[in-house]
């Protein structure tokens, strides 16, 4: 069953192959179609990743604007997007500022029935846009690094204000009775963390401790996804009690590295790079970035779950993703 393979993966338990999860872009789908759809039969992923939904009786915006007040614009190219409305630009507007409720009726609705459909896998209640980035979402991205400095305070009171929210989900994913909750915060540029360490730990990680800790109380395992180079700080996701690192982009984090000095302590899920090899490479290619993955941050216990290191985008080749798959089915977990 894939419930229990992910199970073993995640806590060194001896799982009998590397379990996965696609992560495909919607638009990947599109681009290809029954051609991929038809493949993906014969290679039942592990891993249902679950979202939120909005409440029942809210209402779009006539802007656009989400169920938060921020507003989207689609970036050049259509892949990707960014938040040209930030509801909490200025602080005055905090006093006023009625946050989602977490609890609202028809918040899982939709997960409930994929659950339904998906009998046998591990679910994963996603809460994303965790803390920075659900912090930078409502106040600006800029103004955000600069009141890490300047207004520790009301960074302080914006981050307990989303942190209760986040507590509210992690509730309502285990009432749902899910395995896992994964959580999404980008902490990394292509070369070093987007805020010094220091800030990390005294405004970050003593709240990402609480939900953990929660997740942990409620049965569940944690998941947090963070692009770019983490690499400062996966001593911290270790020390808190963080069971699965995902990402893990291996141009921005030399992934022998990473598994020389942590393979073991935390269990990996991601490294394929899918920036240039995934789109650019050859079938053989991504084999063997495969291969290494699971070579260098897997055990012989577990450690390691397949997934790119951020979603297949529409410019990978069909057959690409085809070597991916066949790969994670493939390759066993290395011998020690």
């Amino acid at each position: 069953m894939s419930r229990e393979l992910v199970r073993k993966a995640v806590e060194f338990d001896s799982p009998e192959r590397v379990p996965f999860l696609y992560w495909i872009d919607s638009r990947t789908f599109q681009k290809y179609g029954e051609a991929l759809t038809d493949f993906l039969k014969d290679f039942p992923e592990d891993i249902c990743q679950l979202h939120i939904t909005a409440p029942k009786d809210w209402q779009p915006a006539p802007d656009g604007s989400d169920e938060w007040g921020c507003k989207r614009r689609a970036a050049t190219g259509g892949l990707g997007s960014r938040i040209e409305k930030h509801p909490l630009e200025r602080w005055e507007a905090l006093s006023d500022y009625v946050f989602p409720d977490p609890y609202a009726p028809g918040r899982f609705d939709k997960a409930a029935e994929q659950m339904k459909a998906s009998p046998g896998r591990y679910f994963l209640g996603t809460v994303g846009n965790t803390l920075f980035e659900r912090m930078h979402f409502l106040h600006g991205f800029e103004n955000t690094l600069e009141d890490l400095y300047l207004n520790r305070d009301r960074i302080e009171e914006l981050a307990d204000r989303i942190l209760e929210f986040d507590i509210g989900l992690i509730h309502g994913w285990a009432k749902l009775g899910v395995d896992g909750i994964f959580f999404m915060d980008d902490f990394g540029l292509q070369n070093q963390l987007v805020m010094p360490p220091k800030l990390f730990r005294e405004i970050f990680k003593p709240r990402y401790r609480q939900l953990i800790e929660l997740c942990h109380k409620l049965g569940l395992h944690t998941f947090l996804h963070s692009c770019g180079n983490v690499y400062e700080i996966i001593p911290d996701l270790i020390e808190i009690g963080l069971d699965v690192l995902q990402g893990l982009q291996p141009h921005a984090m030399d992934i022998e590295q990473v598994g020389r000095r942590f393979r073991g302590q935390i269990c990996f899920m991601g490294g394929l790079d899918a920036q240039r090899t995934l789109p650019f490479g050859t079938p053989e290619e991504v084999r063997q970035m495969v291969r290494k993955c699971i070579q260098h941050l897997g055990t012989s216990k577990g450690g390691y779950i397949g997934s790119p290191s951020t979603e297949i985008l529409p410019d990978t080749p069909l057959e690409n993703i085809k070597a991916v798959i066949r790969s994670w089915w493939e390759f066993g977990y290395p011998e020690r």
